[in-house]
């Protein structure tokens, strides 16, 4: 808060009382040499305070917006890699299909160094911390599992089962919890439904999206 703001409003019942007895202290005061000197150095000191007083309260100021501007930074830094190992994951029937599953391997594996790096501690809310390790963790089980079905040749039968879908679903609901943990951090409303429907609608779209493709095949 500036040393100003304490005036507001300007046009104010205190504000013209304390210029009133400014007047006054005016025509009643006594203007002899060291009565003036005192005044004046008494004045000087708190002028001072209050200048300093000032400059501080800017610097804190500047210092939380640049903290602010920080914050959004990784917000917006963790938003994208979480919709980036969204699209990888939800895209691993593609792969299947096209050929591509072991390029998407080295896509997992590229997104989880990433998330490995991320210091936790360092996260701007607290809120962060579940949906950033619940990525990370499912992004380790996807490489293990993909991984192991690209060596054995069972490719379209792990899509067909039940954790790869959980799994992706894991990072899609933590990617939704990233967004609105965002959106608190700005004062903003976040999603009014309860975290434990969202994920259940999640797994279970998935999940008939796999039967579909099931189906198809």
């Amino acid at each position: 808060m500036r040393f100003t703001d304490l005036f507001k409003p300007y046009f104010s019942v205190a504000n013209l009382l304390l210029l009133t007895s400014l007047i006054y202290m005016m025509f009643v005061f006594d203007w002899s040499g060291s009565t003036v000197a005192a005044w004046v150095q008494a004045v000087g000191s708190v002028a001072a305070i209050l200048v300093a007083s000032e400059i501080a309260s800017r610097q804190g100021r500047e210092q939380a917006e640049m903290s602010n501007n920080k914050n959004l930074v990784i917000f917006d830094g963790l938003g994208q890699l979480a919709q980036r190992a969204v699209r990888v994951g939800d895209g691993l029937h593609t792969s299947t299909i096209t050929g591509t599953l072991e390029m998407s391997l080295s896509l997992y594996s590229g997104l989880k160094r990433n998330f490995d790096s991320i210091d936790i501690l360092a996260l701007p809310v607290p809120e962060l911390v579940d949906p950033v390790c619940t990525i990370r963790d499912s992004l380790q089980r996807l490489e293990r599992d993909v991984s192991f079905a690209v060596a054995t040749g069972i490719q379209e039968k792990y899509l067909l089962e039940r954790r790869y879908a959980i799994d992706v679903a894991l990072i899609i609901w933590a990617k939704g919890q990233i967004v609105e943990a965002r959106a608190h951090y700005q004062g903003c409303t976040g999603d009014s439904i309860p975290s434990s429907l969202r994920f259940k609608e999640i797994v279970k779209n998935l999940l008939a999206k796999t039967d579909e493709d099931q189906g198809v095949k």
